[in-house]
């Protein structure tokens, strides 16, 4: 190194800014130093520097020390182990032994990964075996260069062999291991969120054997707002062979199978026909993956969309929501038009929309350009008589604050039909079980009923008889409606 020059050795690092020198001074001033600061006993040797790397014996000269003969007892829940060699190829007619038996008692099982592996194939050979010796099950023989999938005990140990013959050394391998507590997956009764992500639990390892856990996703936005289906997409894909994926459209696996997945391709996207989805996560004992990982996110109902057609002389119209809110940006439109009518009434039955944004309008279908009337807020309307034989009503939502909604029953009062009030008979009312209905000079085969709630739900209907079962209705006010032939007979009944 030329007059005055001092050759030293950077022989070790604590982190990525001390490094150890040691100065050949018989061990005066070794030990860690910044890189620019190296400033042993006061003396500045930080410039004019030149370097040496990857210094090691010449192992085709010198006998390179045996790194191979001292077996390895694995006793912490995380740690890694190698062929010993470092940046060398390994030994011939290598023999090393692993116990990997974590002390922890919250370790039930073991998961090993390999980071690197370049060996003679089918011959230089890593086997694993499930248990504490090579007595146990074996699980995999692995060589080449090729990284396997990784591996799971059954219980709290793994037992590792290396051995190579006199020929064609390698790099070696290099492996993780990790105790854990079966399995990394936990079925949950439910989940309510209305979107979020789902995985098999094992994060950044591969999943573990022998798992079988069950998922059921159903969301809910509170308890007044519906969802009608979910869309899903996954993230991540990757299972071994034997290990499978089941997708249920519903609540259990009794549902219809939406689909079963295994294998490194990623399944499409997909749409339940409900607002439930049942996953169960099976793996067997052999190989395993890197997992996978969905999300879910949630599909809010049309409840009306374009327009609905109305001809008969009394029916009930709603928002169409029922017991939930109504959704956001909704337009519908109600065309009533009956044949024959002199006036139609309509009678509101709740009524719940976001003041003067979400609102009701009724139109004469000949001029739209001019509502004949207005309905927003969470008063309930009046009922009110329309003259003609047409209405066009229009709903409309904005993109907030959804409520209840509404319902209503129009009734028609058509032109030259007689009144047939007198003509039917109802008894008991208040009634407890049985509603019987008395019909002189007629003949019931053409006679057919419809019981509302007041809310505008149909609650029963079909061809009247001598009686009429309300057993199981709540006690409350119903409207009965008799139709024969374009007559209605409304009734009111009350239920004990």
């Amino acid at each position: 190194m030329g007059w005055g020059g001092h050759v030293y050795v950077c022989d070790g690092y604590q982190d990525s800014t001390h490094f150890h020198f040691n100065w050949g001074w018989g061990g005066a001033y070794n030990g860690y130093y910044y890189i620019d600061n190296l400033t042993p006993g006061g003396i500045n040797i930080n410039g004019g520097q030149g370097a040496i790397f990857n210094i090691y014996p010449d192992t085709t000269k010198f006998e390179f020390p045996d790194f191979n003969t001292i077996d390895e007892v694995l006793k912490n829940n995380v740690g890694s182990f190698e062929d010993g060699s470092a940046n060398l190829n390994y030994l011939p007619a290598s023999q090393k032994r692993w116990l990997i038996q974590p002390d922890s008692s919250e370790v039930t099982n073991i998961l090993l990964e390999f980071t690197f592996l370049d060996t003679e194939t089918d011959v230089d050979v890593i086997r694993i075996y499930d248990g504490t010796s090579a007595e146990a099950p074996l699980l995999a023989v692995v060589s080449g260069n090729n990284f396997p999938v990784s591996f799971c005990s059954s219980g709290t140990a793994l037992f590792i062999t290396f051995d190579s013959d006199h020929q064609n050394q390698f790099q070696g391998f290099h492996a993780n291991y990790y105790g854990y507590r079966l399995p990394f997956c936990e079925s949950f009764p439910v989940l309510t969120d209305p979107a979020g992500v789902l995985e098999d639990g094992s994060r950044y390892h591969p999943y573990t054997n022998n798992t079988n856990c069950e998922w059921l996703v159903a969301p809910e936005l509170s308890p007044v707002d519906s969802i009608a289906q979910l869309a899903l997409h996954f993230y991540q894909f990757d299972l071994a062979d034997g290990d499978t994926l089941f997708m249920y459209d519903g609540e259990s696996a009794q549902a219809a199978l939406l689909g079963k997945f295994t294998g490194s391709t990623h399944p499409n996207d997909l749409i339940t026909s409900g607002n439930k989805l049942f996953l169960n996560f099976i793996t067997d004992s052999a190989a395993t993956g890197q997992g996978w990982r969905l999300g879910w996110d949630y599909i809010l109902p049309e409840y009306c969309n374009d327009t609905l057609y109305y001809s008969v002389t009394i029916d009930t119209l709603s928002d169409g929501s029922g017991e939930k809110n109504y959704t956001e940006n909704t337009d519908c439109y109600f065309l009533i038009e009956v044949a024959g009518a002199d006036d139609i009434t309509i009678t509101f039955t709740d009524f719940e929309v976001e003041p003067d944004y979400d609102y009701l309008k009724i139109y004469d279908p000949s001029n739209v350009n001019q509502p004949l009337d207005k309905f927003s807020g969470f008063t309930l309307p009046q009922a009110k008589t329309y003259p003609g034989n047409q209405l066009l009503l229009h709903f409309h939502s904005d993109s907030r604050d959804n409520f209840r909604g509404w319902q209503l029953v129009y009734q028609a009062s058509p032109t030259n039909i007689p009144e047939r009030d007198n003509e039917f008979t109802i008894y008991p009312n208040p009634v407890s079980d049985y509603l019987f209905i008395d019909y002189p000079n007629q003949n019931s085969s053409n006679i057919y009923y419809r019981i509302y709630h007041p809310n505008g739900n149909i609650m029963d209907s079909g061809q009247a008889g001598s009686h009429i079962d309300l057993s199981t209705f709540a006690p409350g006010i119903y409207y009965l409606f008799i139709v024969l032939d374009q007559t209605i007979v409304t009734k009111k009944i009350l239920k004990l």
